[in-house]
């Protein structure tokens, strides 16, 4: 399993390049996830060691999102860049959130609200 921390930001925000107000945040041993804004997802990024690195748009599908129910449906398809994390799903809810990257499966948590 990987053992670098992805931080990704999913700014929902039309307009900016990142929302203020944070709507959920999943957390998981290797990955941690923060949901911003309070609208259509505009702009996805990637924090890496390297620094942060924005998902090219189309690369990504938010199936599903409610944070009312702390519930999530997000794919990304990583086009071949290198500087990008591995393809990866998102897909549960509260504290059975799970994040699929290749063979690799890990159980995390979705928290939403104050």
């Amino acid at each position: 399993m990987r053992t670098a921390t992805i931080v990704f930001v999913l700014a929902l925000s039309a307009g900016t390049a990142r929302a203020d107000t944070t709507l959920c945040t999943f957390s998981s041993p290797h990955h941690d996830i923060e949901f911003a804004g309070d609208a259509a997802v505009s702009a996805v990024y990637v924090q890496r060691k390297d620094g942060p690195h924005s998902l090219p748009a189309g690369s990504y599908r938010l199936l599903r999102f409610e944070a009312h129910e702390a519930r999530i449906d997000f794919v990304f398809e990583n086009p071949g860049d290198a500087r990008l994390p591995a393809s990866f799903t998102l897909k549960g809810a509260g504290r059975e959130v799970w994040i699929v990257q290749g063979h690799e499966r890990e159980r995390g948590e979705l928290h939403c609200g104050p």
